[in-house]
């Protein structure tokens, strides 16, 4: 017997909406005893085991978690394979994955967390998402998983225009402040401290320039508001720059993707003040950047000052919704645009497409 059965008793009791009180009565026992199994002081005696089992409609094993080290080997297959298929955009396959796994290991919430993110990307599934996830919001006591739930819950419940229960469920959070790796900065020491601070710049450089980008246009997002396209752009030139201070080495890495789509709004905006020069000298970096993406080692390490030494993998790190890759949406959805028909027989222009057409593909 482990110290996880007063873990399980709980979660069990909890998924069952049932109080200590009720079932210390069926037991027979008093709920202190139960308080004490679930506070891990003690545990329950062994000729009690069969029928809290029978109560909760689980074998005794289950109970015990026998199978426990079987059951994290068989999850973990399923989510290095879930990894892999997010890496490829293979959304549906994940979908499918985890619909079976759920029903193998209906109460593990990280598997119904992970369907629900899974179905949360599809607009016929959205309410099917949010219905599981409040769901695992009203069951699980892991304060890491219900942490990750309200967050998606926060943005679904906003993409489907409920404003005031998005804004309730995010208020429920951590603020910054307290966030976990602001806090471990302070704590840890020597090359652990290190190793966070680098993680943090890695993941600042992210949020900052993405607060940048929606600064951009939510101020500046209207195109008949002509003196705002150039502050739109001199914005981008901004998150840039921040980018090439951070990465002085060129080793982007997964922000090659950021910097093309900069550049590429760049490109957008300086086509609409009529800047041809300027739009394919945008549409050009852009273009490079996503074939940088597209062409980078599967796993490498960061080399640039302050966040050396950081490891970078295309099948742990890489997350899309879509099944190509970034020269093939930047050719057949961004450049057959009809705003580029007035330099579409540009020859720099017709130069861009054929570089993108050589390494623009779907993934199998």
């Amino acid at each position: 017997m482990t110290n996880k059965i007063g873990e399980k008793i709980k979660q069990l009791r909890k998924k069952s909406n049932v109080t200590q009180e009720k079932f210390a009565d069926y037991l027979g026992i008093t709920f202190q005893a139960v308080s004490r199994w679930e506070s891990g002081i003690c545990y329950p005696d062994l000729e009690l085991l069969p029928a809290i089992a029978n109560y909760f409609g689980v074998t005794t094993d289950e109970l015990l978690g026998v199978d426990i080290m079987n059951k994290e080997e068989r999850i973990k297959e399923i989510q290095d394979q879930l990894r892999e298929n997010f890496s490829k955009g293979f959304i549906d396959k994940n979908i499918e994955i985890l619909r079976t796994a759920v029903n193998e290991f209906p109460n593990d919430y990280d598997l119904l967390s992970d369907l629900a993110f899974y179905l949360g990307k599809r607009d016929d599934k959205m309410k099917e998402a949010i219905s599981l996830n409040e769901r695992i919001l009203e069951d699980c006591t892991d304060d890491q998983i219900r942490y990750g739930v309200m967050q998606k819950l926060a943005y679904d419940y906003k993409y489907i225009g409920e404003k005031e229960k998005a804004i309730a469920t995010a208020k429920r959070l951590p603020s910054t402040p307290v966030a976990s790796d602001m806090l471990l900065d302070s704590i840890y020491d020597g090359e652990e401290r290190i190793t966070q601070l680098k993680y943090n710049i890695w993941y600042f450089c992210y949020y900052l320039t993405g607060y940048i980008k929606s600064l951009t246009y939510e101020k500046y997002g209207n195109n008949k508001d002509v003196e705002g396209i150039p502050k739109r752009i001199e914005l981008c030139k901004k998150a840039i720059n921040i980018y090439k201070i951070i990465y002085e080495n060129g080793d982007y890495g997964f922000y090659n993707t950021r910097v093309k789509d900069l550049y590429y709004n760049m490109a957008v905006d300086y086509m609409l003040l009529h800047d041809i020069e300027n739009t394919i000298d945008s549409l050009e970096k852009a273009a490079d950047y996503a074939i940088a993406f597209d062409t980078m080692p599967e796993d490498f390490k960061h080399t640039s000052l302050t966040i050396e030494g950081i490891e970078f993998s295309k099948a742990k790190n890489l997350a899309k919704d879509y099944d190509y890759n970034e020269s093939y949406a930047l050719l057949h959805e961004s450049l057959s645009n009809q705003r580029y028909d007035p330099i579409r027989e540009d020859e720099r222009f017709k130069a861009i497409l054929a570089k993108l057409e050589l390494y623009a593909k779907k993934e199998t």
